[in-house]
């Protein structure tokens, strides 16, 4: 099981991402709805972005710092 899911993981990693930005975020959900995390991550002028546009930064970052990961390993 675990081999199988090692070999598949692109695939579940993609189908994760495809269904949490198709779902919608409320505020209390959102952990970017803050003013300090938004600048925190983004700058000033990244926190003025689209919602969609930080999301797609923010998975592009995590998915920079997943290869990373794996070629350190």
């Amino acid at each position: 099981m675990g081999r199988e899911w090692c070999i598949h993981s692109d695939r579940f990693q993609r189908a994760t991402a495809i269904q949490q930005y198709a779902s919608s975020v409320t505020n209390a959900d959102n952990f970017l709805s803050t003013e300090f995390a938004l600048r925190f991550l983004f700058g000033a002028k990244g926190c003025a972005a689209d919602t969609k546009i930080r999301y797609q930064k923010l998975a592009a970052l995590v998915d920079v710092l997943a290869e990373k990961a794996q070629l350190s390993q």
